[in-house]
């Protein structure tokens, strides 16, 4: 079975704002990013539609991809994959214009929420360990797994280190760094130097 492809969180950038260096931090502070940002839904070329979520708040955010299977208008819900991870914010960039830093610290958790009785069914009997992805779930309840072995589709998953980006807030319009380059690369995101220097066009979020 095919897991949901989350959208990159560092690649989603794990934006939050402030004025000038100001940073939103694990013990409550906030920031202009708190609240709840969504996607329109997005039809895949394989049809396995999505919509993504992001909420911030008190230094944390969680990203949820909600997947609808050969479901075009995003009705019907079959799977919600979500990570969490710190994060803090920075001081504007150069370039784009209006952008500001974001720093992810490494995920902390990674679970899955089966929302039809049939992919229930289909989770329960895949082969593997219970405690990773196995089995053991139940509709509507989300449950922690191990990214890995559960094939989750989506690379930020599994960061045990920082990731570095940047975001733009205009109005109600959140935009986020455009995907993170190649381990080597200029702005493969693994420093600060090597944020990515460009928004994404395909991941528009709304406030909510």
């Amino acid at each position: 079975m095919k897991i949901l492809k989350l959208v990159s969180v560092a690649t989603i950038s794990a934006l939050t704002f402030g004025c000038g260096s100001g940073s939103s931090d694990s013990k409550g502070s906030t920031s202009e990013l708190d609240g709840t940002w969504v996607t329109a839904c997005r039809p895949d070329w394989d049809r396995n539609s999505n919509k993504s979520t992001i909420e911030f708040g008190s230094g944390q955010f969680t990203v949820t991809a909600h997947g609808y299977p050969f479901d075009d208008y995003c009705v019907t819900e079959t799977e919600a994959c979500t990570i969490s991870r710190p994060f803090a914010t920075g001081a504007a960039v150069t370039t784009p214009a209006g952008a500001k830093e974001i720093t992810e610290s490494p995920v902390t958790k990674v679970t899955l929420t089966v929302k039809t009785d049939g992919f229930v069914s289909a989770y329960n009997g895949m082969q593997g360990d219970p405690a990773t992805c196995g089995g053991g779930f139940v509709k509507n309840v989300a449950k922690e797994v191990n990214a890995a072995a559960c094939g989750v589709e989506y690379a930020d998953a599994f960061d045990t280190a920082n990731r570095y980006s940047i975001y733009k807030i205009d109005g109600t319009k959140l935009f986020i760094g455009f995907d993170c380059g190649e381990a080597g690369t200029a702005t493969d995101c693994t420093s600060a130097a090597k944020r990515p220097t460009t928004l994404s066009t395909k991941f528009i979020f709304t406030k909510i």
